[in-house]
Parts: structure tokens; sequence; C-alpha cells
């Protein structure tokens, strides 16, 4: 998340005054109408009083009342102030511009070009032995030989949007969407082809300091994975259906804490083989974010998924239960000049309750992630260009297995793309 987004849920600003810091503190013990109300009768006294204008602009940002501001921001911007205040000041106009748009969103386009060594380096020995019926599955050399140590240039192109259609006055309440369909393409790699298509829609209202949202989610994954040494296709088309209800809250001035659970289906009847059997999922996500002076930002994530085979609808389809853990952190920092600097990293580890690798114990995979994106305002080439912003992304990934051999290593390179927009 940019910072330009954290702008929206807390204000940091120090104030030079102690009537000012008292509205510091109205705005950060969430009682914003009161800060503002403070402001107002500050600037009558002293309309010069550009700290406490600069403050009041914050906080009707915040409220969703930015275009009431606009001419104050934009004579601020105007009065010489230093290059860290106007850097912030265009950001506070960009989300007044937003606010005075029903309608408003981003598209991004992703085109990445990746690496990956060993990519599934199946065994040819070991055992998986299913634990309701004691029954042992040794892999085939003739299967998975084929596909050992296979490495391989992968193509990655992602397209989106997202946004978000103000329903009532002030913002309070909003409906939000997001698509994005992704492709993934490589020749020698155990998955060759893939592609990805997701959408979700729901509703935001806030209540002072806090917020809840309703959504539904849709997602279906369309792939093609080559076995052995005649490198047959295998299609794995599943679909994924969820809702889901979250409520934010915003700790004062220190940050911003979050809650979602989702419950959902996952449908394996699109498999080739159909041999996997669908299955109910429950996923727990908490957020949190804080930012850290005037110009940076954390953000750190907890993922908790749960995934049980539905019995009744085909038992002789095989079971697949997962346990899904994830932790992330994200840092980001604007570095001036319209040009910010974010880097992130997370650990994963899925687990298989009814799957037990002979001499291993239960099976578990795990994964490694790091990436850096480096962004710049396109503004900064011309004021036609307002609003796109274009980077570049590093990322290595890494997964091992107690019943793979070798990792699975990727390190991709992404040129990103991004447009804000209103209606």
């Amino acid at each position: 998340m940019a910072l330009v987004a954290l702008l929206q849920f807390w204000v940091t600003e120090a104030a030079a005054n102690p009537e000012t810091e008292a509205a510091v503190e109205l705005a950060n013990v969430g009682d914003i109408e009161g800060a503002i109300a403070l402001l107002d009768a500050i600037l009558i006294a002293n309309p010069l009083d550009l700290d406490a204008r600069f403050l009041r602009s914050k906080l009707l940002v915040l409220s969703g009342r930015g275009a009431e501001v606009l001419g104050d921001l934009r004579t601020l911007k105007s009065l010489g102030v230093s290059e860290a205040d106007q850097a912030e000041i265009d950001q506070l106009i960009k989300i007044a511009l937003r606010d005075d748009k029903r309608l408003s969103g981003t598209v991004f386009l992703e085109w990445g070009l990746g690496y990956t060594d060993n990519a599934n380096d199946w065994p040819t020995a070991g055992k998986s032995t299913n634990p309701d019926n004691g029954s042992v599955l040794t892999p085939s050399a003739s299967i998975y030989g084929g596909s050992r140590a296979y490495s391989d240039t992968t193509v990655r192109i992602r397209f989106g949007a997202n946004g978000t259609y103000r329903l009532s006055e002030h913002g309070r309440t909003l409906a939000y969407y997001a698509l994005m369909l992704s492709k993934v393409a490589a020749r020698q790699t155990v998955e060759s082809e893939g592609r990805t298509l997701s959408v979700s829609t729901g509703m935001r209202h806030r209540m002072g300091r806090a917020a809840v949202t309703f959504g539904l989610n849709y997602s279906n994954a369309d792939r093609v994975n080559r076995y052995g040494t005649l490198r047959l296709p295998v299609t794995t088309d599943t679909v994924y259906r969820s809702v889901s209800v979250g409520l934010d809250f915003r700790v004062g001035s220190v940050g911003l804490l979050a809650y979602n659970v989702s419950l959902g289906e996952h449908d394996h009847s699109g498999l080739d083989q159909a041999d996997l059997s669908d299955a109910d999922s429950t996923v727990h996500r908490v957020t949190w974010q804080s930012p850290i002076g005037g110009d940076s930002y954390y953000i750190v994530r907890a993922y908790r998924a749960q995934s049980r085979a539905q019995l009744s609808v085909d038992q002789a389809r095989r079971i697949s239960d997962k346990d899904r853990t994830r932790l992330s952190a994200t840092y980001g920092t604007e570095l001036g000049d319209h040009k910010r600097l974010e880097l992130a990293a997370s650990y994963g580890v899925t687990e298989f309750p009814r799957q037990v690798i002979g001499g291993s114990g239960e099976r578990k995979d795990r994964e490694h992630m790091i990436s850096a994106l480096y962004a710049h305002d396109l503004q900064d080439f011309s004021d036609r260009l307002e609003g796109w912003e274009v980077g570049l992304k590093v990322a290595y990934r890494a997964t091992d297995s107690n019943q793979l051999l070798a990792e699975v290593k990727e390190t991709t390179g992404t040129l990103t793309l991004k447009r804000e927009w209103s209606f």
C-alpha cells in the first residue's frame, strides 16, 4: 500500500502551538469533527496560521471532504513550502480530487521475465501413506523421472483494476471492486502454462475510527501441467468462491488494525482426471499497518487457511486437506521527487494432515519470498502523465518440501505500469 493510502487513516502532524496540538489529540482519539471545529476557531482568530490551515486540510481529506480544501491546498503549495511538505500536499490533492468524484480506481499492468531452477524435482523414491486405509503410494519413475531438474525462463503477465464507488456523502459508505487476470507461460517447467482470473466486490462502511466490510470473491485457475518424458499435458482447472466479512480499527496515530474472515469452497470438478475432492475452506487474515515518521510506513500481515475435503460429494476422489500459515512484512518509503521504494518478505508453511511421507512424517511444504519495488511518478516528466507510475520489481522465491528432493527456485524481474483515475 502506498503512503497516499495510509494518509486516509491517521494524522501524525506535529503541531507548532498548543491549540493546534489539542486539535491533533482530538483527531488521534477519533474526534475528527471536534478537531476541525477547533481549527476553524483558530483560523477565524488568525487566518494566516498556516500550520492550522494545513492540518485542517488533512483532516477534511481524511473525512472524505477533500473537495472543500482543494483551494487551500493549492495555495499552500504556492507559498514555497519545503520539498517534503510539497510532496505531502501533492498526495492530499490527489486524494481530494478522487473524493470529488463518485467513481475512482487504479488500473495496472505487469510484465515479468523469470528463471526457474530445478522446477518440480520429484523423487523416484520415498512413499506417501494414506492413514485412513494404510495404502502406500510410491512415485513412478516413468511419470516423474521425465520432469526432473527442468530449468527454464518463464513469462508472467498481470492485468488488473480496482477501486471504489462512493455511495454516501463524505465517503462513509463505499462499494469496492477488484479484477485481476494473470498468465504464465514456459516450455520446460512442469507448470508450463497457466491463467488465473479473480473478481471481488463488496461494501465498506466507516463509523468513526472503525469500519466494517462485506465481500464476495470468485477465482478460476486454469493451468496445464506437463509430466513424464512425453510431456503430455494434464489440465488442472479449479474454481474458488467465498464470502468475507472484515473489521478495521484506527488506533489513534499509531496505526490501523484489520481482521478479515472468509468462508469458501474449492470446486475441482474441472480437473482432467477429476480425482481430487471438492473442499470447504476458512481463511483468517490479520493486518497491522503503521506510519514511520512522515514519509515511510510498514505493514505486517498474518494469514491462516484451513481446507477440508467434502467426502460426501464423491468418495472416489482423492482427499487433499490443507493447513496453510503465512507471515509477511512490507516496508515502504517516499524517496522524494515522486519516487518510492517498497521492500517485502514472506514465509509460509503448508501442511497436509492426511498425507504422511515415509520416514518424514506428515507432508509439509515451505515457501520463502523477498522482493523490492522501485517506482517513479511519471508526472515528473510531463503534467499530462499525472496519475501514471512506472516501476521495476525484482523478486526471489524458493520452495521446498519433505516430499521433494530439491528446492524450486525462481527469480523474476517485472516492469509495472499503473494509472490512477476517477470520474
